[in-house]
């Protein structure tokens, strides 16, 4: 249910957003968007508070609006403003932070930029680091990569690289793995 929840006013927010007829000028909308989108993922870690008083169903929904107003009006791109009321009214307001996240996602598909996980037996010198993301840039549409570096040794030896639901699994504990289950499979006769 939240991924359904994510995902219908998430893509409502990001489609009413990029409605510019000029490209320049929807992306400058939509950067905008991220921008205070990432603003107001901050606002709630801060203050987890909040969203329990935005959710409470003991407040009235006129005194959340006014709460609203006071917090983010006029300082927020305005569909978003208007997200955090319907999800106030639809009673949704606890899948705020979901919402957020799936447009973050949509964002950052628009803009080119690849979310990549890498992990490693052991940190990576800077320049194993830059022909990994070489190679990424290479062999993908991405114009930038957000890099993520992960130790765990216990993958023996190379790595693990994820992007989105895509593995490239080139770990030394993986090949042993699969060789232990093909040599598991050999009949001796």
């Amino acid at each position: 249910m939240a991924k359904l929840v994510s995902k219908v006013y998430g893509d409502a927010l990001f489609s009413a957003v990029c409605d510019a007829t000029d490209p320049a000028q929807e992306k400058e909308c939509v950067k905008r968007l991220y921008e205070d989108i990432l603003a107001l993922k901050q606002v709630f870690l801060e203050n987890p508070d909040f969203l329990e008083i935005l959710g409470h169903p003991d407040i009235p929904t006129e005194e959340k609006y006014a709460l609203l107003e006071r917090v983010f009006g006029g300082k927020i791109e305005e569909n978003l403003y208007g997200l955090l009321k319907l999800l106030i009214e639809k009673e949704h307001i606890s899948q705020v932070e979901s919402v957020l996240d799936y447009v973050i996602t949509l964002y950052k598909d628009y803009a080119g930029i690849g979310v990549v996980y890498v992990t490693a037996p052991m940190e990576l010198s800077a320049e194993k680091k830059k022909a990994i993301e070489e190679k990424i840039l290479k062999t993908t549409e991405f114009k930038t990569l957000e890099m993520n570096y992960v130790v765990d040794a216990s993958i023996i030896g190379g790595v693990i690289i994820r992007i989105g639901d895509r593995v490239v699994d080139a770990s030394v504990a993986s090949r042993l793995d699969k060789m232990t289950r093909q040599l598991k499979n050999i009949q001796i006769s």
